[in-house]
This record gives structure tokens, C-alpha cells and sequence, in this order.
């Protein structure tokens, strides 16, 4: 591959830029365009890895990931923390869960049988005490 003409590769992606969003995404918007310049490409026959467009769809595709990957990393919680934030989402008490948490009390973990043994109270009634 010979020399890169820096001046033609500015003025093609320039153009390029100003119908397919190529950069990182930073912000919401630039998300739903990027996704919505993707289904474009998409319903041009962008998915046939034969299409002359399948190397733009996959390079917009991987922008695209890479941005979900930031913004919808979960926080770190502890596995209290989580299932308050999922009973609080789904607007869930402690009653709700009897009959499933029933169900796994039929099973008991090796740890929770050694609690039992223990004589430790424990259990998942515990677990979902809020206080």
C-alpha cells in the first residue's frame, strides 16, 4: 500500500461523517442516530457480508457497542442492594417473594444447612430484612 493522501481521506470522511456517524457516541442523540443511520444500512443489505456497505455496518455496528457498554454498565451493588432496587422497580414487598423464596427452601444451600445446624438464624428472611 503506497503513501496515504492525508488531504483525500479528510475530505471522504468529512462526507462520509455527514451521513454515518463514525465517531465515538457521546450522547443520547448521537445514539438514536447512529442506531437509526445502522437500520438504514441495515435495510439497504448491509447484513450480507457480501454488500459493499457490510464493512460501514460493522465498523458503525462495533460504535454502537462500545457506546451501550459505557452507558448501561450496571453500578456495583451488593446483592441486597440489587434486589431492594428490583422490588423497589417492580414495586414488590417481602410478601411477594414468599412463594418463590418458599420454593428454594425446599433446596437449602450447603451454607444455609450449615447455618440451620448452627443454630444460626439465617435464611432468606434475613436476606430481604429492610429496615
Amino acid at each position: 500500500m503506497g503513501a496515504l493522501d492525508i488531504n483525500a481521506v479528510t475530505s471522504q470522511y468529512k462526507a462520509l461523517a455527514r451521513l454515518v456517524p463514525l465517531k465515538a457516541i457521546t450522547s443520547e442523540t448521537d445514539y438514536r442516530k447512529a442506531v437509526a443511520a445502522l437500520e438504514q444500512l441495515l435495510d439497504a443489505g448491509g447484513a450480507n457480508e457480501r454488500h459493499p456497505l457490510a464493512g460501514l455496518v460493522e465498523a458503525l455496528g462495533e460504535v454502537i457497542e462500545s457506546f451501550e457498554a459505557r452507558a448501561q454498565r450496571m453500578p456495583d451493588a451488593s446483592p441486597r442492594e440489587a434486589l431492594a432496587f428490583l422490588m423497589q422497580q417492580h414495586a414488590l414487598k417481602q410478601t411477594d417473594l414468599a412463594g418463590i423464596a418458599g420454593r428454594a427452601r425446599s433446596a437449602p444451600s450447603p451454607r444455609a444447612s450449615a447455618a440451620s445446624a448452627n443454630g444460626s438464624p439465617g435464611g432468606w428472611q434475613n436476606a430481604l430484612a429492610f429496615r
